[in-house]
């Protein structure tokens, strides 16, 4: 009964670690004196593009539902809020080191094993500025792993997109 249990406990920690390094991550600032009431256009401003065009416009996509779904309507030219982004990507090592079968020196030894990854992460940065003052009113910042499925990595980058504007604007 021991050993299932231990092994039920292993399994969940193991499950843990392969879940964590993938969940997104998202933190929100904002001006606690800027007036977001005002704000009723956005336009877009050029920042930090992606490097692939087509998660360009799956980055623009997500954010510009966003606006929609807060009742911002996207106009060229002069706005209430400029909307840019800063999207970067680097590879991050991941080490897991299972420690099976080593259950101390009256029970025996066990192997170890060690593994590597390469996780390819993502940070992107939304900043909204205030249409007169270019001043900056308030900024999500989202982190996550992708894997090669772009199909996977729409629907983190939607859901990134998503956490951050969940309380937007603030109150």
């Amino acid at each position: 009964m021991k050993r299932i249990s231990r092994f039920s406990i292993v399994s969940m920690v193991l499950a843990l670690a392969f879940i964590l390094p993938v969940a997104a991550k998202v933190n929100v600032d904002f001006d606690k004196e800027a007036d977001f009431s005002g704000y009723k256009t956005y336009a877009w401003m050029t920042g930090t593009e992606a490097d692939s065009p087509l998660y360009h416009k799956r980055i623009v996509a997500a954010i510009d539902l966003r606006m929609e779904e807060k009742g911002l309507q996207r106009v060229e030219g002069e706005a209430d809020i400029y909307i840019l982004y800063h999207a970067s990507t680097d590879i991050e090592r991941y080490v897991d080191v299972d420690n099976f079968g080593y259950w101390g020196r009256r029970r025996g030894w066990g192997a170890t094993t060690v593994d590597v990854y390469d996780i390819q992460v993502g940070t992107l940065i939304v900043d909204v500025l205030d249409g007169s003052s270019r001043d900056l009113v308030w900024r999500g910042v989202g982190d996550n792993s992708f894997t090669t499925n772009a199909d996977k990595n729409e629907k983190k980058i939607n859901k990134i997109v998503e956490k951050m504007f969940r309380k937007f604007p603030p109150e």
